[in-house]
């Protein structure tokens, strides 16, 4: 028992010092009470026992200060170990460089890393290893890490054989008894990092220009369906630029406010079909919304992205806008219609025109001068004069006559129409205000085709507004387009949205007693002049109608000589005036 407390007791040597001395002095203390002091022999044991008590409380705490001592010196030469083992076994690079910039100490990683092996580098300084180019800065990075400030950079480190090494360089002070003497430098070779990145910077470019190159627009998304590419057309078909559309959700993006236009509430899109099932999904008649919150129609293919452990990490949407070709489409099934309605026009004006004129003839032959009959026969004659001006227009659809082009102005043609049509608005308390362009360049038409159309589209305007109201006429030219502009707009009703593409569909009218060829006719001069009409129309706010007509390029045409042909039209509208303004339809 008493073996093993003075084992637990030297494990703590501070008290192994403590019960040491204490033992010893009770030892000592009781002899001397015990035996008597009256013996000489006895005395002299006694005397040598009180001088040896010192000496052996003296030998006690040596031996507890020298086992400490051996104790901390083990623990002090582990700890050299592992810091060295640490330093000597670390996978970087380590130089230990002292405050004047000498290399003191190194690892074995130098060698592989610059070719110099450790003897050889510390007979460098840290500049002889350090590129020119970069020593200003390695300097200055030495500095702040002198003044106890960690460092983080890359440089350019000098090869062995002259080559340089990309290296990414950390500065540790080092710290003893309070005072910094030196800097631990970390060096990494990150050359092949830098290579690599280069490489995939090269590829994701590449990727870049291929996506950008395509007309098809290109998205991807992540597996919350927020876009993580945009290429050059899907920002050209969207409006909204990669930087604005990446992260954002594609709902967000492409969809109208308020309105899901993917899919029905409630049902999964293909886009979410592919999110969850990983599989390709085609939609061929769906709408994206622009970035203005316009609607244009699109086909596309949503496709999963996989990782090579075959993870889903997303999908990729190929799209196409399919605006003109469902333009084209639409276009084709009109030609196709009026063709048709041609062909039957034809066929029908023929059978009908013969009878008319029979008709007509008679009529004037046996209409009295004076009586009720004589109202009768005047009713007769206008609805056989409206029958013929309908035949009239079956006949230009089914076989539009040639036309002779002339260098005309169309603020003159326009200024005509309006003299012939004063009287008739008047009556219908209408005010027509022109603003018409002097300056106009002029544009090859058929001045009496142009002169029909403009009618058309007054008479509608007068007739839209029942109660009466202002027409603005205007026009003008559109340098970026280099097209004249013919704009009417008018107080009237309005046109309901759905109804303004149909308009130029034969036998569609707004009107009560409309024929629906005026507007087809209208449609059909200016396709034949190249140019394009366009309606812009809200209920109960009025319709806007601009005709564009290409400008000719002779510009070298005189005002003299417009004028002239501007007054001889005009005093030729003025004889046939009545008659137009009869025989056009609205």
């Amino acid at each position: 028992m008493f073996q093993l407390d003075w084992f637990i007791l030297k494990k703590n040597r501070w008290l192994y010092l403590l019960y040491a001395c204490i033992f010893v002095f009770i030892i000592c203390k009781n002899f001397l009470f015990v035996w008597p002091i009256t013996r000489s022999v006895e005395a002299m044991i006694i005397m040598i026992i009180e001088d040896l008590i010192p000496v052996v409380m003296l030998t006690a705490v040596v031996h507890v200060l020298y086992t400490i001592s051996i104790h901390n010196k083990n623990m002090l030469s582990k700890k050299s170990q592992e810091y060295k083992s640490l330093f000597d076994n670390h996978p970087d690079t380590i130089l230990y460089v002292g405050r004047c910039g000498h290399i003191s100490s190194s690892n074995a990683n130098i060698q592989s890393m610059t070719g110099f092996t450790p003897p050889e580098i510390l007979s460098l300084s840290l500049q002889s290893i350090v590129s020119n180019a970069n020593w200003d800065k390695v300097t200055k990075r030495f500095q702040l890490a002198l003044n106890g400030v960690p460092q983080h950079f890359t440089c350019m480190i000098n090869h062995k054989d002259g080559s340089c090494i990309d290296t990414k360089v950390t500065y540790v002070p080092s710290v003893v008894n309070g005072e910094i003497v030196g800097v631990y430098a970390i060096l990494k070779n990150v050359t092949e990092v830098k290579r690599q990145k280069k490489e995939i910077d090269h590829l994701n470019r590449q990727n870049r220009l291929i996506l950008n190159s395509v007309s098809e627009g290109i998205y991807g998304t992540n597996m919350e369906g927020k876009a993580i590419f945009w290429n050059s057309a899907a920002e050209q078909m969207t409006g909204w630029t990669a930087e604005e559309a990446i992260g954002q959700p594609i709902r967000h993006l492409l969809a109208s406010p308020g309105k899901n236009i993917f899919s029905p509430m409630g049902e999964n899109t293909f886009l979410d079909k592919t999110l969850m099932d990983g599989k390709v999904h085609h939609e061929k008649h769906t709408y994206f919304c622009h970035k203005d919150g316009s609607r244009f129609p699109v086909e596309y293919v949503s496709s999963p992205i996989f990782q090579e452990e075959g993870e889903q990490i997303g999908a990729v949407i190929t799209f196409r806008d399919m605006t003109e070709q469902k333009r084209t489409e639409e276009l084709l099934r009109k030609s196709d219609m009026l063709s048709a309605v041609g062909q039957l026009a034809a066929g029908v004006a023929h059978e009908i025109r013969n009878p008319l004129t029979s008709l007509k003839g008679f009529l004037q032959l046996i209409k009295p001068s004076t009586g009720k009959e004589n109202y009768y026969m005047e009713i007769m004659q206008d609805e056989l004069k409206r029958i013929e001006h309908i035949v009239d227009e079956f006949l230009f659809v089914a076989k539009p006559k040639v036309s002779q082009f002339e260098l005309k102005s169309m603020s003159a043609i326009v200024s005509s129409t309006v003299d012939l049509l004063q009287p008739q608005a008047r009556l219908n308390n209408v005010e027509i205000r022109t603003n018409l362009n002097s300056r106009l360049p002029l544009v090859y038409c058929n001045q009496h085709q142009m002169k029909q159309v403009f009618i058309n589209i007054i008479k509608n305007a007068m007739e839209a507004m029942i109660d009466g109201g202002i027409l603005h006429i205007e026009t003008d030219y559109i340098s970026a387009l280099q097209m004249v502009r013919i704009r009417f707009n008018d107080e009237g009703c309005g046109i309901p949205p759905e109804r303004i593409p149909k308009l130029a569909e034969p036998f569609y009218s707004t009107k009560e007693k409309g024929t629906g060829l005026g507007l087809m006719v209208t449609y059909k001069i200016i396709e034949t002049h190249s140019g394009d009409i366009q309606f812009r129309s809200r209920p109960d706010r009025g319709t806007t109608v601009d005709i564009l007509l290409p400008a000719s390029r002779h510009e070298d045409e005189n005002a003299e000589d417009e004028k002239n042909s501007t007054d001889m039209d005009h005093g030729n509208d003025k004889l046939k005036g009545d008659k137009e303004s009869q025989d056009t339809a609205s």
